[in-house]
């Protein structure tokens, strides 16, 4: 009775498991961008978004569509915030796209703030905070609370940060 059981559900699962895979594989040619994503976040709308070499690129089950910021932009990190705008940083420019209903405009702190591109390459990751946004390189971590920018510097690379108790914790 028990090897009858364990045959019909093995047979089962076969046929579920076959309709519906577990993984889907998206080639370059259906997505039509970059070869490299480095990030990934989702947003409330289950709206999937990658840092893609050649832009922001999203999918939304159905679709794919593609931000560019220009022509260079090479996206590394990205964080879908509480106040509905997806923060990324590019090689030399950080900033954020505002949503609309039917479009995204891209808004670069860097530049509104006049901060050297230089100063702002390598920007890997981003973490919220209460009221804050904070972009971490290297050794420096750029603090945004929407008006101004604060730039902090460390004598070492920064080995981890986190947001913890409302407050922004570095290890370097």
């Amino acid at each position: 009775m028990k090897q009858i059981f364990f045959v019909i559900f093995i047979t089962i699962c076969n046929v579920v498991f076959a309709s519906y895979p577990l993984v889907n594989n998206y080639y370059r040619s259906a997505y039509k961008a970059g070869t490299q994503n480095w990030d990934i976040v989702q947003d409330g709308n289950n709206t999937m978004y990658f840092a893609n070499n050649n832009g922001l690129l999203s999918f939304d089950g159905v679709r794919w569509s593609n931000r560019v910021i220009d022509a260079k932009s090479n996206l590394r990190s990205l964080h879908y915030a509480s106040d509905g705008r997806m923060y990324v940083s590019t090689f030399n420019d950080f900033g954020y796209f505002q949503f609309h209903t039917t479009s995204a405009s891209y808004h670069s702190i860097s530049d509104q703030l006049n901060i050297a591109k230089k100063e702002s390459n390598a920007l890997y990751n981003i973490i919220e905070g209460d009221q804050k946004m904070y972009f971490w390189s290297g050794k420096s971590i750029f603090e945004y609370d929407s008006i101004k920018l604060d730039k902090s510097t460390f004598f070492t690379d920064i080995d981890a940060a986190a947001f913890v108790n409302h407050a922004f914790i570095v290890a370097a």
